[in-house]
């Protein structure tokens, strides 16, 4: 699946879904440079920075989450 278009929105939910699908620890170090470079094409299109922290906020807030529920289920399974 890739983004829709070229759209900082259409990226931002591309991204959210690549997080949301994530398996393993290398899918989560490529989400985190995604998300990171999808903050500095933000800041380089001049969108405003409240709305760029939002997004990169969101966006690491999901790939946190995302990442304690596969150390949760790692645990899980070695128990």
């Amino acid at each position: 699946m890739a983004a829709i278009s070229n759209h900082w929105g259409d990226i931002r939910n591309w991204v959210l879904h690549v997080i949301e699908t994530m398996t393993d620890d290398r899918q989560y170090k490529s989400a985190s440079r995604l998300v990171e470079l999808l903050y500095r094409r933000m800041q380089r299109e001049g969108v405003e920075w409240t709305i760029c922290t939002a997004v990169y906020r969101d966006l690491y807030r999901a790939l946190d989450d995302q990442w304690g529920d596969l150390i949760t289920k790692r645990l899980d399974t070695e128990q």
